[in-house]
């Protein structure tokens, strides 16, 4: 099990040291959990920040490849999930 740590910033806030992969697998679980549209094996081509306040409200428009496929999807919050290569 992994000690737990923490870090003391101004303003008496406090921030906590993780294990990024643990992180991040949690964050898709619980993601997924809640109904998230999650792609995997994709490669964001483009992000569009200027559909962020669009008429229906979303956020920002994404477009991605997955293997031969293209796709759009807007959402408020996009999380990047390390891949190999990064």
């Amino acid at each position: 099990e992994s000690e737990r740590r923490s870090e003391d910033f101004a303003d008496e806030a406090a921030g906590y040291e993780v294990v990024l992969g643990d992180f991040d697998r949690l964050m898709l679980r619980l993601a997924e959990n809640a109904g998230a549209d999650v792609r995997r094996d994709a490669t964001v081509r483009a992000v569009d920040l200027a559909d962020r306040n669009g008429a229906e409200g979303v956020g920002a428009r994404v477009e991605f490849e997955a293997g031969a496929t293209r796709g759009s999807a807007t959402a408020w919050f996009i999380r990047h999930f390390r891949g190999k290569s990064s």
